[in-house]
């Protein structure tokens, strides 16, 4: 590397140092809002039972695929950290997410340098990305909530908003598309095989990122490759979903793809969004003809193809409400990652004595925005002691007394409730991988209690009963629970009994005849369709009777592992097990070494068919089905394949 790059290199990194210094040495932060709690719930879990991707999450959504619990990447990253420091799921996720936004900046820097081959270009992308935010200038609502357009929206969003996901799948972004241009143009295996595992890891760690990768090969094949290279892309994108199939399986794509759509606002994916994708292509495109022309070089075309992409989604939901995609207002940073990059390939095709004034004045303006950034830096956040919160507090009363049996939390108490507990909730961190779909609308009746008028109470404690829950708490207006979500905290007053109160603070039991997960009931009993709304909890009343009845047999429940449990009871003609666990294809029983038939109720919950009636000792595991089976499979074989092609690549290079 040559000195000056070297230097610049330096320069911005400790820039990005300077910003993050403290979250290295910091626990818990005064954001106890963020969703950083969620993914630090992940970790802590993992810590502490360890990783098993491919097995079954109970605590969430009454129960997930491991894969369903957010891109595992970062988590994984987090909890060997933990294990290597010997430092908590919450230090280990501050350092960890700190160190891959200091690094963002040098893998722009390296992008950079690669495509327009010059360190001018390097420089100016790294410190530019390092030192402005250019949604601020262009988004209103960027920046009124920044309250500044000096200050940095990507740090903002890691310590404000707690994405750390995301700040790290943009740091790998860059390194994958240079990765994918060596396997293009050195034609080595191991240049490919690192691509695809490079391709992957940014999907592996946040699902923006991979939308965003996937702007940024568009946009790189576009510049520089020809339809031979396009087709080896595709083979490499091919490579890479087979690697990481396991953890991101066809059925896990499906359920991001349709709960996306109502995450965060209604973003229905149809005709019409195929329609802007497609005159959105054709834009760039033409672009790229436009630009080819001129003979401007293959970075700034990349770059520009790229910003369009970004800029389109973002800008057009932004100013418009044209939503292209879900969420297309959280692409705003991966718009301002490709405007640096144009800046840096801009900078590079001046003439030499224009690029060398360019640079000092960049350098210069950089100087007071610099500083604004480093003040706004040390205001963002400050430690304190968790246990002075409302999160902690309920979290570790849960923990003494649930004894294992799911609640009902609020906001962030959902968050945190599983970085102290193992307590199952019917709530979680990432709505995106929910395999139950009616767990929303019931969620929504609950916290809102709309349209319910004087059965508003009732109705949330028949959808809590129905979904295996024991317990609520809710939050007040005083409480220190950031969202409190309950339009009517107090329904549940006269209706429950409370079992603890801190303040403004409250948790009621829910009444259930059975600590058990598992329920005989007459088959007729079944929910056999879902409520047409929320407030028709009527649909619920023969299987609520049922699951109350003492007259029917008890059927106790105990987990063996996270993804075994065992049931025993005493069954007759006519009558079936509901299991009060999220339905999923991967889920097999058998009883006294004979299979039972598994099915899904219409709250697509569980249902356990028996063989044949009398004493049963219910095995069921969850092993992922045919596709887990499948996809893992197929991982091992595009990795084994890849290490067979390197090897008779070197042998080949060896012989000559």
């Amino acid at each position: 590397m040559p000195l000056r790059a070297l230097a610049a290199a330096v320069l911005i990194l400790g820039f990005n140092l300077a910003l993050t210094a403290r979250l290295f040495i910091t626990k818990y932060t005064n954001l106890t809002g963020s969703i950083e709690a969620a993914y630090i719930s992940i970790s802590h879990q993992w810590m502490t039972h360890g990783v098993d991707l491919a097995g079954w999450w109970p605590l969430w959504y009454g129960g997930v695929p491991g894969q369903n619990t957010y891109p595992p990447l970062l988590h994984v990253l987090v909890a060997a950290t933990g294990h290597l420091g010997g430092i908590s799921a919450a230090s280990a996720h501050h350092a960890v997410t700190a160190a891959m936004y200091c690094l963002g900046a040098l893998t722009v820097f390296w992008l950079a340098w690669v495509l327009a081959g010059t360190v001018r270009a390097a420089a100016t992308a790294g410190l530019l990305f390092s030192v402005t935010s250019a949604s601020a200038w262009l988004i209103p609502n960027v920046r009124h909530d920044l309250g500044s357009i000096f200050r940095s929206r990507r740090l903002q969003i890691l310590l404000v908003y707690g994405e750390g996901p995301h700040i790290m799948s943009m740091t790998l972004l860059p390194v994958a598309v240079i990765l994918l241009h060596f396997a293009l143009t050195r034609k080595r295996p191991a240049w490919v095989l690192a691509a695809a595992c490079a391709m992957a890891a940014v999907v592996l760690t946040n699902w923006l990122g991979g939308f965003a990768l996937a702007a940024a090969v568009f946009a790189y094949l576009l510049a520089y490759q020809r339809l031979e290279g396009w087709l080896k892309a595709a083979g490499i994108g091919v490579f890479a979903y087979a690697l990481a199939v396991p953890w991101i399986p066809p059925s896990t794509l499906q359920a991001i793809r349709t709960n996306a759509q109502w995450i965060g606002g209604d973003f229905k994916f149809g005709l019409t969004n195929l329609l802007w994708l497609a005159a959105l292509v054709c834009a760039c495109a033409l672009g790229e003809f436009a630009l080819r022309r001129s003979t401007v070089s293959p970075a700034i075309r990349f770059s520009a193809t790229f910003a369009m992409l970004m800029g389109a989604v973002t800008l057009l939901g932004e100013w418009f409400a044209i939503n292209i995609l879900p969420q297309p207002h959280r692409y705003h940073v991966e718009m301002e990652m490709a405007l640096c990059l144009l800046a840096g390939g801009i900078v590079a095709s001046l003439r030499p004595r224009w690029s060398s004034r360019a640079m000092v004045a960049l350098i210069l303006l950089s100087l007071p925005a610099a500083y604004v950034m480093y003040r706004h830096s040390r205001e963002l956040f400050h430690a304190i002691d968790i246990r002075e919160t409302s999160e902690y507090r309920s979290a570790k009363w849960i923990d003494a007394n649930m004894d294992g049996r799911r609640i009902y939390v609020p906001g962030t108490v959902s968050f945190w409730l599983n970085s102290f507990t193992d307590t199952p909730q019917l709530g979680g961190g990432f709505a995106q991988g929910i395999v139950n779909n009616n767990l929303s609308g019931a969620d929504f009746q609950i916290l809102s209690g709309m349209n319910a008028g004087d059965r508003e109470g009732q109705i949330a404690i028949d959808w809590l009963r129905a979904l295996g829950v024991h317990a609520v708490e809710t939050s007040g207006p005083k409480s220190t629970e950031y969202y409190k979500p309950f339009t009517n905290p107090a329904k549940f007053e006269g209706l429950l009994p409370a079992l603890w109160r801190d303040g403004d603070d409250a948790i009621y039991a829910v009444p259930q005849r059975s600590a058990s997960l598992a329920r005989v009931i007459p088959s007729s009993a079944v929910v056999a369709a879902p409520p047409r709304y929320a407030t028709e909890t009527e649909v619920l009343a023969p299987y609520l009777a049922a699951i109350d009845d003492p007259a029917l047999p008890d059927a106790s429940w105990k987990w063996l592992s996270r993804s075994r449990a065992r049931i025993e009871t005493h069954i007759e003609a006519g009558q079936v097990v509901s299991v009060q666990v999220s339905f999923h294809p991967g889920w097999r029983a058998t009883a006294n070494g004979v299979p039972w038939g598994t099915r899904a109720d219409g709250l697509s919950q569980l249902v356990l068919e028996p063989a044949s009636a009398g004493r049963a000792v219910v095995d069921l595991v969850y092993d992922g089905g045919f596709e887990m089976r499948a996809a893992t499979g197929i991982s091992a074989m595009a990795f084994l394949f890849g290490l067979a092609w390197i090897a008779k690549d070197l042998l080949g290079r060896r012989r000559e």
